[in-house]
C-alpha cells in the first residue's frame, strides 16, 4: 500500500513539474510569449505636432516600440493649434482604417516605420454676442464661429414697445441690409463683437433729421453712355434722406439728390428717382423703415446691385434718423456765413459756431450730360468736394481735380490758383453767390463767367450739402 502511495506521489510531482515548465511567463503579454517581435520605428514631426502609437490595449507611446505579427496598432494624431492632421505614412505600406485623427493597421511580419503629416488648419474666429437691450438677435452660423471671408447673418427681434435701430460691431464692419429682416457682414480675420441697438418707442418724439449717405448711384469717371454702359449704376454719390417724426410716427421721408438730372431727364434717372420716392412713401405709410417694397423696372446685373445698395442706404438712414430724433439730435438751425463789411460772419448751428469737415460726392454739374471736356455722349463724372469749417469759418475747400470746366459747353471755369470757385467762396465765407453771368470768378467778383453756370452751381451745391452735413450729423 505504501508503495502505491509513493508511486502516486512521484507521478504527481512529475506532472506538476511538466505543467510548470510548459506554462507561460506571467510577466509577458499573452500574445507575445514565444513570438517574434518587430520594431515600430516612430518619426515625430518637427514643431508642436505629434502622434502616439498603441499596441493592442497597451499604453499610448510617442517613441519606438515593438509588436508581434497580427497585433492591432492604433495611431493617434495630435495636431497643434492652427494645424489639421493630414495622413500617416507607413513603410512598408500597410492598409489603414479609421477616421478623424485616428488610424489602425495590423502589424506585419516586419519592421514598420511610421510618420505623420500635418497641414495648416482653417482658423475660425468668434462672433461674440454683445448688448441687445430692448430685443434680441440670432447669429448664423449657429456655432458663432466663422472663417475669414464667410458671410455672417444677423436677425434682430424687437421687444414690445421697441424698434430695431441698427447693429454696431467692434471692430467696425460694413453691415448690409439683406432684406427679410436680415443683416449681413463679411467675417474679418479677427473676433467680432456684435451689439444690437433697439429704440424705445416714444409716442411723443417729434422732429426733423437729415442724413447724408452713399446712395449707390451716379457714375465713375470715364464711364460709358447710359444707353450702352453700366458704370452709371456703380457710382459712389451721396444722397440725403430727411425724416419727419410727429408724436413718434414717421410722417414724411424725402430723398434728396438721388441722381443729377441729365439734360432734362431720361429713363435711367427717372426709374431710380421714382422708385426711391415710392420706397419713401411705403416707409411713411407703414411707419416702418423695413416696410415691404418691390421696385418697378427691369433691373439686372449692375442695375439691380445699384438699386439694392440705394434701397438699403435709404432704409438704414431712416432708422438712424429716427434714432437721432429719439435721442434729441434733431436738425440744428444753420445760420450765418458771408461777409459783413470786411469781417466774415461765422456759420452757426443753434447759435454755436460750427466746426468740422465733410466730403460730398456728386456730379461735375447739376445738370448737363457732358463730361469735363464737353463730350456730348457721356454723363457727367463723379465730382467730390471737401469742406472744412473752423469756429464757423470755411478754412479749406478741396475738390476731386485741380481744374473744372462747364459741363454744358466745355468752357473752362478755372484752376486751383486762379479764377476758381473755391477762392471766391473762401474769401466770402459763403457758397451762395449770384449767377448773373459775365466777369471772372474771383474773390472780389464772385460771379460766373459766361457758360460756367452749371459747374459753379454744382460745386457750390456740394459745399452747401457738406456744411449742412457738419451741422446736422453731430
Amino acid at each position: 500500500m505504501k508503495t502505491i502511495f509513493k508511486m502516486l506521489a512521484f507521478l504527481l510531482i512529475v506532472g506538476m513539474a511538466i505543467f510548470c515548465v510548459s506554462c507561460p511567463d506571467p510577466e509577458k503579454d499573452p500574445e507575445e510569449n514565444e513570438e517574434t517581435l518587430y520594431d515600430i520605428i516612430v518619426t515625430q514631426p518637427t514643431g508642436d505636432n505629434s502622434f502616439t502609437v498603441r499596441v493592442g490595449n497597451g499604453a499610448d507611446l510617442s517613441t519606438n516600440t515593438k509588436a508581434a505579427e497580427g497585433r492591432t496598432i492604433t495611431l493617434t494624431a495630435k495636431p497643434a493649434t492652427g494645424f489639421d492632421f493630414s495622413s500617416f505614412t507607413l513603410d512598408p505600406v500597410q492598409t489603414q482604417s479609421g477616421t478623424g485623427n485616428t488610424r489602425t493597421f495590423t502589424m506585419p511580419a516586419s519592421n514598420v516605420s511610421v510618420s505623420a503629416a500635418f497641414v495648416p488648419g482653417v482658423i475660425k474666429f468668434l462672433i461674440i454676442r454683445g448688448t441687445h437691450e430692448g430685443g434680441n438677435f440670432t447669429i448664423e452660423p449657429d456655432d458663432m464661429r466663422a472663417e475669414e471671408g464667410d458671410t455672417v447673418t444677423l436677425t434682430p427681434t424687437a421687444n414690445q414697445d421697441y424698434n430695431f435701430a441698427r447693429f454696431d460691431t467692434e471692430p467696425p464692419q460694413t453691415i448690409t441690409n439683406a432684406g427679410d429682416g436680415k443683416y449681413t457682414f463679411v467675417m474679418p480675420a479677427v473676433n467680432v463683437t456684435v451689439n444690437a441697438v433697439f429704440n424705445a418707442i416714444d409716442p411723443t418724439a417729434s422732429g426733423v433729421k437729415t442724413l447724408t449717405v452713399v446712395g449707390g448711384l451716379g457714375r465713375l469717371p470715364g464711364g460709358e453712355t447710359p444707353a450702352t454702359g453700366t458704370n452709371v449704376w456703380a457710382g459712389t454719390r451721396h444722397i440725403t434722406v430727411t425724416v419727419t417724426l410727429e408724436s413718434g410716427a414717421i410722417t414724411d421721408v424725402v430723398i434728396g439728390h438721388p441722381i443729377e438730372n441729365n439734360n432734362g431727364g431720361n429713363l435711367f434717372q427717372n426709374v431710380f428717382r421714382d422708385n426711391a420716392n415710392n420706397l419713401a412713401a411705403a416707409i411713411k405709410a407703414e411707419n416702418n423703415a423695413d416696410a415691404p417694397f418691390s421696385p418697378t423696372g427691369n433691373y439686372s446685373n449692375d442695375q439691380l446691385t445699384a438699386w439694392e445698395k440705394h434701397e438699403a442706404a435709404i432704409r438704414d438712414a431712416v432708422k438712424d434718423a429716427v434714432t437721432d430724433i429719439y435721442a434729441g439730435k434733431k436738425n440744428r438751425v444753420l445760420a450765418g456765413g458771408g461777409l459783413s463789411g470786411t469781417d466774415k460772419t461765422p456759420f452757426t448751428a443753434d447759435g454755436v459756431n460750427l466746426s468740422g469737415e465733410a466730403t460730398i460726392v456728386g456730379s461735375g454739374a447739376m445738370r448737363g450730360g457732358r463730361d469735363s471736356m464737353g463730350d456730348t455722349n457721356n454723363w457727367s463724372t463723379d465730382f467730390s468736394v471737401r469742406v472744412v469749417l473752423t469756429n464757423g469759418i470755411i478754412t479749406t475747400i478741396t475738390a476731386s481735380g485741380d481744374e473744372t470746366r462747364c459741363l454744358w459747353n466745355g468752357t473752362r471755369v478755372g484752376n486751383a490758383t486762379t479764377n476758381w470757385w473755391p477762392g471766391a467762396i473762401l474769401a466770402g465765407n459763403h457758397y451762395n453767390f449770384l449767377q448773373t453771368g459775365g466777369g471772372t470768378v474771383s474773390a472780389t467778383n464772385p460771379q460766373s463767367i459766361s457758360g460756367a453756370t452749371y459747374s459753379g452751381r454744382s460745386m457750390r451745391e456740394l459745399i452747401e450739402r457738406g456744411i449742412n452735413k457738419i451741422a446736422n450729423e453731430y
